[in-house]
């Protein structure tokens, strides 16, 4: 027993030896006005080691030795090419020190540099290069010899052949000389283009049951043209639209092939063919709103998708108004007659059970969404829709032709939980009825912009701009007049509670009724702020105008409201909890509504 303890012991003591962490690192560059330092204290493995987890002294000794070549690559990076460094572990240089030889423990580290005079480019030339290759403005004499910058200029070059079709360009031969005295960096790259190539052959490799031929005509891979390497991003991504697959990749052939030729492979693999959702939101004027999907990813085997959605509002509260259910049915075909043209069949059935009206409705429609750019998207459709509407003028039965039209325009960083960029969606529906007067055209417009303002703190701006032309209040479908109030449009009053109040000759008898009304003009401002990563605090205003005319004018009607909100981030985007007061009319800061549920209000 007694040798196994000693065994123990001694073990143990050899374990705590190498564990023994370093005390202090230090710092030390010539002349510097942090720059370097800040780097090399980002770059450095010894200064970040016990960032991670507690070092043994053979790990320094392993981080030391390579930090001579990261810090090395830092000051060229910055233009030093004349330096010298030095890292001391307990007074003994680091690069004497075998890892293996490494002392029981180190108490103290520093790193001296001295970066030495600061060169600027000579000579410069990059040759041969395409007709128009434009390279980094840097990259010239008199500049700082910044060796990214070289490393940027090669790659511009590079990829000015690439997009003339030589798809095998690379670096050839390279001359980079330091000249000490006069302080220059000579720099001589010669660039080796290679034949302009052609696309081959294709194969899809990884596919199950997505058959080969639809993903060859989604991904439109332009076999026989000049090669490029925008047509192939613009491949990979419209495969990467598609449901079906979880992940794609285009592998071109190490090979040139006959005829200066470059075959491909895409390889993908595919998701799991059906797919559920549900989502639920809560204030406490305007109830529940549950929403729930079911979809099938590949429903022909072409990529086609299936899906069925549900929402109902205004549950769980006393008033019998605002209970209103949405059911659709939507078939989508990607690549239609081109790569980035989607055919989509929908149907719908609907209640919407408001105040001011009831609405029971079924349609029906066809249409097609057009992929101009990752960014933006057009989409036209085709639909007629049947309708029994009740209110307080009696029911009327109407059949509605309708052509939706749709713009988007998507410059988001993260369409979840947006800090920078914009987002523009444009709407025009031209409708006729066949059987009654109703005929006009709706717009409606909605614009939202990002700003950060330092790591932590984003502006986040909304607009919405409603117009019904044509049709007058009275006699246009009743889902097609605006109101403003909810969390959509102005948080803190219910949901629709601001329209219009509409006066009409009914029998001789004048009879004034609430409606929405003609046009709606508002916005909805936010500050976000995160106080850590995962938690954020939210102060937001918001306002809106209903009008009876096509446009608001100064008899408007008017809301706002204000409030604070809290965010929890998640990976399908923040929890969102608001709580909001009415900041306009009678009602000011009279009343306080909660609202809960997931992404950010906008």
């Amino acid at each position: 027993m007694t040798d196994v303890r000693l065994i123990l012991a001694t073990g143990l003591w050899a374990l705590l030896s190498q564990a023994a962490v370093a005390q202090d690192v230090s710092i030390e560059v010539t002349g510097d006005d942090g720059t370097i330092k800040d780097m090399i204290a980002r770059d450095s493995l010894t200064n970040t080691l016990g960032d991670v987890a507690p070092g043994s002294a053979q790990d320094y000794v392993a981080a030391a030795r390579s930090d001579y070549r990261r810090i090395l690559t830092a000051l060229y990076s910055l233009g030093y090419y004349g330096g010298t460094i030095s890292i001391l572990l307990d007074g003994r240089e680091a690069a004497s020190l075998a890892p293996l030889d490494a002392p029981s423990q180190i108490r103290a580290i520093r790193i001296i540099v001295d970066p030495g005079p600061l060169f600027s480019f000579g000579e410069t030339d990059l040759s041969p290069l395409p007709p128009g290759t434009i390279l980094p403005s840097a990259f010239a004499r008199g500049q700082v010899a910044s060796a990214d910058v070289i490393g940027e200029a090669v790659q511009a070059g590079v990829d000015s052949w690439r997009d003339a079709g030589h798809a095998k360009a690379r670096p050839g031969a390279q001359d980079i000389t330091a000249l000490h005295v006069g302080d220059e960096l000579d720099v001589s790259v010669t660039l080796d283009p290679g034949p302009r190539l052609t696309f081959g052959n294709v194969v899809v490799t990884g596919n199950k049951d997505v058959r080969t031929e639809r993903i060859l005509a989604i991904a439109g891979f332009p076999s026989g043209d000049v090669f490029s390497p925008k047509e192939i991003e613009d491949a990979a991504k419209r495969l990467r639209r598609v449901e079906a697959l979880s992940s794609v990749a285009l592998i071109p052939s190490e090979e040139i092939g006959p005829g200066d030729t470059l075959d491909y492979e895409i390889q993908v693999s595919e998701m799991l063919p059906h797919r559920f959702g549900v989502g639920a939101e809560w204030s406490t004027l305007d109830g529940f709103t549950l929403t729930t999907y079911w979809k099938h990813r590949n429903l022909l085997g072409g990529a086609e998708t299936l899906e069925f959605d549900l929402e109902a509002n205004g549950l769980g509260i006393n008033d019998p108004y605002g209970r209103n259910i949405v059911f659709e049915a939507t078939f989508g075909r990607p690549a239609t007659f081109f790569p980035d043209l989607d055919f989509e069949i929908a149907g719908v059935v609907a209640r919407l059970d408001e105040p001011d009206y009831l609405l029971r409705y079924y349609g029906i429609g066809a249409g097609f969404t057009r992929y101009a750019t990752p960014q933006l998207t057009y989409e036209g459709q085709v639909f007629v829709v049947r309708a029994e509407q009740t209110t307080v003028l009696g029911q009327v039965n109407y059949t509605l032709f309708t052509l939706p039209l749709e713009l988007t325009w998507d410059k988001r960083n993260d369409p979840f939980n947006a800090s920078a960029g914009f987002y523009l969606n444009a709407e025009a529906t031209p409708f006729t009825s066949f059987d009654a007067e109703t005929n006009g055209s709706r717009f409606f417009l909605d614009g939202r912009y990002y700003k950060a303002l330092g790591s932590r703190f984003v502006l986040a701006t909304r607009g919405q701009f409603g117009s019904l032309v044509g049709a007058s209040v009275e006699n246009a479908p009743s889902d097609y007049l605006f109101y403003s109030g909810g969390s959509d449009t102005v948080r803190g009053w219910p949901y629709d509670s601001l329209g219009v109040v509409t006066t009409v000759d009914f029998d001789g008898t004048e009879i004034s009724f609430p409606s929405g009304g003609a046009s709606i003009a508002g916005a909805q401002l936010e500050g976000r702020f995160n106080v850590t990563d995962s938690i954020g605090i939210v102060g937001f205003y918001d306002f809106a105008f209903v009008d009876r005319e096509p446009y608001p004018t100064d008899t408007a009607g008017f809301q706002a409201g204000t409030g604070i909100g809290a965010r929890y981030n998640t990976p399908i985007g923040p929890i969102r909890v608001d709580l909001a007061t009415p900041a306009s009319g009678s009602r000011a800061f009279r009343s306080l509504e909660f609202y809960i549920g997931i992404g950010q209000a906008f």
